[in-house]
């Protein structure tokens, strides 16, 4: 079975996505509750990306899209969104038929049928157009019917040829609320590919670049130093090795990312114990896997690791305390506790879909919990990243 997407009002729409975005970050299986602490330090290293994204073009194309949608005259700001969607998967339908690769083209399942995908474009991106400043409001669906009644009250002659630099000094300009490349050389509605043009890719870096939000994030760094990070498909990889050469971290930067780095490996090790206690201790290989990582992991950076939770300024569910402890535990090879602690974290926080000693629940030692380290976004990144540098070269 297809879902469309449900149309509540705007406080109803965050409340929801905000629930659903935490499940959906990729990879995050988050039995034990965190991955507040990960998004913390994803988005301080990558502000404005999300594992949802797919690609940097949407960038591109959802502002001027926001710009067509001003076009439409609307009764009220509920009427908006429809037909933002509507104009959505006429672009779909473009991108789907004139791209060379279809993945991660945003709701092309649904090309030709009535249905559409929950978590279309504007969702999907809307927060990250806002952090690098080319959307300059996330009132979206209010700015858009805002400007469609100046639109249709004082026309402006206005396309995606003039200056996106602030685009006129007249307060009634309708289209002020975001920015779109200048001289884009093609019709954006009927000849749109997932490839950048120059000109688009020298757009993102400008408003990422300079975007406050951005600012000092590992992020900038890398496009400021055009730093080549194609070979490095593991966070862990390019933190190990990034600080050796001449893209050597400016020191604040240096604790984030290395604090994030002894966060993964705290991580690693508490899952290791996890699937242990979820095979019922039966499975020794992760036991064997666990007592190793204290070994040559948690000797090494067990003073790390507690920095990279203590004093952090987020709004907590309990993850800070229960790491600390976990730390603790393991320091003092009080293994007792730190399994208590674990069940008693994941039961807080699934409840009743809790995995240990749950015989709804099977364990599978090919498929444990948590398979992989914590990434931070890290393969989204590279993803965008190297299309908005192939973009660099294209005329």
């Amino acid at each position: 079975m297809r879902l469309g997407y449900i149309h509540f009002d705007r406080s109803e729409q965050k409340k929801y996505m905000a629930v659903i975005n935490r499940l959906l970050i990729g990879g995050a299986i988050d039995e034990l509750g965190v991955g507040r602490i990960r998004d913390y330090y994803s988005d301080k290293m990558f502000p404005g990306i999300s594992s949802l994204h797919q690609h940097a073009k949407y960038f591109i194309l959802l502002p001027l899209l926001y710009r067509e949608a001003v076009k439409y005259k609307y009764s009220s700001p509920r009427d908006v969104r429809p037909q933002i969607v509507k104009l959505e998967k006429d672009l779909t339908e473009v991108l789907y038929n004139r791209s060379t690769i279809k993945i991660g083209i945003t709701g092309s399942d649904f090309i030709g049928k009535k249905g559409y995908v929950r978590y279309d474009p504007t969702y999907i991106y809307a927060t990250g157009l806002f952090k690098f400043g080319i959307l300059l409001c996330d009132s979206l669906e209010e700015m858009i019917f805002d400007a469609s009644r100046k639109y249709h009250e004082r026309p402006i002659k206005l396309n995606a040829s003039d200056d996106e630099n602030g685009d006129s000094d007249d307060l009634y300009n309708a289209y002020q609320f975001c920015h779109v490349p200048t001289d884009l050389g093609y019709d954006w509605k009927t000849q749109s590919t997932l490839d950048l043009t120059k000109g688009e890719s020298e757009f993102l870096i400008k408003h990422i670049t300079g975007s406050k939000v951005c600012q000092g994030s590992l992020l900038v760094h890398v496009i400021n130093t055009r730093m080549d990070i194609t070979n490095f498909d593991e966070f862990k990889d390019f933190a190990a090795s990034v600080d050796k050469s001449r893209y050597a971290l400016p020191e604040q930067l240096k604790r984030d990312v290395t604090n994030a780095l002894n966060f993964a490996r705290l991580v690693d090790g508490l899952y290791l114990r996890y699937n242990y206690l979820f095979s019922n201790k039966t499975d020794e290989d992760k036991n064997n896997e666990f007592l190793k990582w204290v070994d040559d992991v948690f000797s090494k950076y067990r003073d790390g690791m507690k920095e990279s939770v203590v004093g952090l300024k987020i709004s907590d569910n309990g993850s800070i305390p229960f790491c600390l402890g976990a730390i603790t535990a393991i320091e003092n090879n009080d293994y007792k506790t730190l399994d208590d602690k674990i069940i008693r974290r994941e039961r807080d926080i699934k409840q009743t879909r809790h995995k240990i000693g749950n015989n709804a629940y099977r364990y599978d030692s090919k498929y444990p919990i948590h398979k992989d380290s914590v990434q931070f976004r890290w393969e989204t990144v590279r993803k965008l990243l190297h299309e908005i540098y192939k973009g660099l070269n294209n005329v």
